[in-house]
């Protein structure tokens, strides 16, 4: 990736940001929760960019788990999230033989 490219298009997604805030419409906030494999079993959370941090042994519980977090982090916040992303990663090791 070039990150020459990306500057820029980080800069028109501030100011559109900047623009959708005076304009006095409510702002979309997208929060993204990394969830891998618990080292005993189940699932643990944590949301990028935020210090929220769940687990939960089953998938429906984490997303319980997740929504009351993301409640309770927001509570006193003017801006909430209006949707959660639970972004599933799995990290597997493949040797590759020797030719």
């Amino acid at each position: 990736m070039n990150l020459a490219h990306s500057r820029p298009i980080e800069l028109i997604r501030l100011q559109f940001h900047d623009a959708l805030q005076d304009s006095g419409y409510p702002i979309c906030m997208e929060l993204i929760f990394e969830i891998r494999d618990g080292e005993e079993g189940g699932f643990y959370a944590r949301a990028l960019g935020h210090a929220i941090f769940t687990q939960a042994e089953t998938w429906e519980e984490l997303r319980k788990n997740a929504l009351e977090a993301v409640s309770l982090h927001f509570e006193e916040s003017a801006v909430r999230p209006s949707i959660v992303q639970l972004h599933y990663v799995k990290d597997e090791l493949i040797p590759v033989e020797a030719a």
